[in-house]
C-alpha cells in the first residue's frame, strides 16, 4: 500500500474542508477509549461529532478513522525516541505554578506519520526529476562518533549493549535500547546521551539521506505557513509540474541562512523553558525532589526532577 502511494504523480490541487475533527476525537477512537465524550466547543467540529454519535454516519466514520490509523501503523518510524515537550501552568501574572511533560497522543503520532511520508514521497519524486542540486532537502548526518562511543559506555555500566560495528546495526541497536528503557529509571539519561550524540539536521541541496529517520530523500514539505524551506520547496515544485523557469542560483544560501535561523528558533525556544523553569523552582529552595543526574558541567552537576524541574546541585 505504501509503495503504491510512491507510484501516484503530484498534482497542483485545491481541498475544500466544510467541517474539522479535534485531534482528541480522532484519539477516542484509535485507542478504544471511551472517556471524554462531552460536547466540544469548536464551532463546526461540534455540530459534526453530535450528528455522528449514532447511526451510519458514525459507522462510516468509525471505518474511516480505523482504516487510516492502520495505514499509519504501517508508516512507523523505526527509532521509538521521542521529544518531550515541555509546558507550563501560568497564573494571571504569566508566572509559573506548574510544569508537566505535554503528552503525545495516537492521534498526533498518526498525523505526524502521514506528514513524513508526505515529505518523503515529494523528495523521492521531485528530487529525481530534477537536476542535481537544484533541490532542497532536510538532511541528517551520521552521529558524532566519540559521542556514541561514550554513549555504548555509559549503556554497557547500566546492562546495555550498544553494537557500534556499523550503521546499520548501531540503528538497530540503539532503538533496541531506547525500548528497553522505557518507564526505567535511567530513561532520561539514555535518551539525553542519545539526542546529544546525533548530528543537527540541517537543509542543503546536496542530499547526503536522513540518518535519524532511515530515509535516502527527504525535504520539509508539509508547513508552507510556517517554514521557510516549505515555501521554496512548494515553488519548486510548482516550477517543475508547471515547467517554468526558477532562480535557483541561490538555493544554497537560503537553506545555510534557514537552517542558521532554525537554530536561533531552537535556542530561543529552549532559553525560554529554562527561563521559566528557575521562576517556578525560585521559592524552592530547601525542598526535595527525587531526580536524575543527567550531565556535568563546569560550575556543577545539573539533575532533571519530576515534571522536569530543572536544577543545578
Amino acid at each position: 500500500m505504501i509503495q503504491d502511494i510512491f507510484k501516484v504523480p503530484l498534482y497542483i490541487s485545491k481541498c475544500d474542508v466544510d467541517n474539522t475533527m479535534l485531534l482528541n476525537y480522532v484519539n477516542r477512537y484509535v485507542t478504544n477509549n471511551p472517556k471524554g465524550r462531552k460536547a466540544s466547543n469548536a464551532g463546526g467540529y461540534q455540530s459534526l461529532r453530535l450528528d455522528c454519535e449514532d447511526g451510519p454516519i458514525k459507522i462510516l466514520l468509525d471505518k474511516i478513522i480505523k482504516e487510516v490509523y492502520n495505514f499509519g501503523v504501517e508508516l512507523k518510524i523505526k527509532s521509538p525516541l521521542t521529544l518531550e515537550s515541555i509546558w507550563f501552568n501560568i497564573n494571571k501574572q504569566n508566572e509559573p505554578i506548574g510544569v508537566y511533560v505535554k503528552e503525545s497522543k495516537e492521534s498526533n503520532k498518526l498525523v505526524e506519520e502521514f506528514m513524513l511520508l508526505a515529505n518523503r514521497k515529494v523528495s523521492e519524486y521531485v528530487g529525481k526529476k530534477i537536476k542535481k542540486n537544484l533541490f532542497i532537502y532536510r538532511v541528517h548526518d551520521l552521529p558524532d562518533e566519540s559521542k556514541i562511543k561514550a554513549l555504548k559506555e555509559v549503556s554497557k555500566s547500566l546492562g546495555y549493549n550498544l553494537d557500534i560495528s556499523s550503521r546499520k546495526k548501531m540503528s538497530e541497536s540503539l532503538n533496541k535500547i531506547l525500548k528497553q528503557v522505557k518507564g526505567k529509571k535511567e530513561q532520561s539519561l539514555i535518551e539525553s546521551l542519545a539526542i546529544r550524540s546525533m548530528s543537527k539536521a540541517e537543509y542543503t541541496t546536496k542530499n547526503i539521506g536522513h540518518y535519524g529517520l532511515a530515509f535516502e530523500n527527504y525535504t520539509h514539505f508539509t508547513s508552507p505557513i510556517r517554514r521557510y524551506p516549505d515555501v521554496l520547496v512548494h515553488r519548486l515544485i510548482q516550477a517543475e509540474i508547471g515547467k517554468e523557469k526558477i532562480k535557483t542560483e541561490e538555493l544554497e544560501s537560503l537553506c545555510k541562512h534557514s537552517t542558521h535561523m532554525e537554530i536561533l528558533a531552537t535556542k530561543a525556544e529552549r532559553d525560554s523553558i529554562k527561563l521559566m523553569q528557575i521562576k517556578y523552582m525560585s521559592d524552592k529552595e530547601g525542598e526535595i525532589f527525587e531526580a536524575v543526574r543527567e550531565k556535568y558541567g563546569a560550575i556543577g552537576k545539573f539533575s532533571s526532577a519530576q515534571s522536569k524541574r530543572l536544577g543545578l546541585a
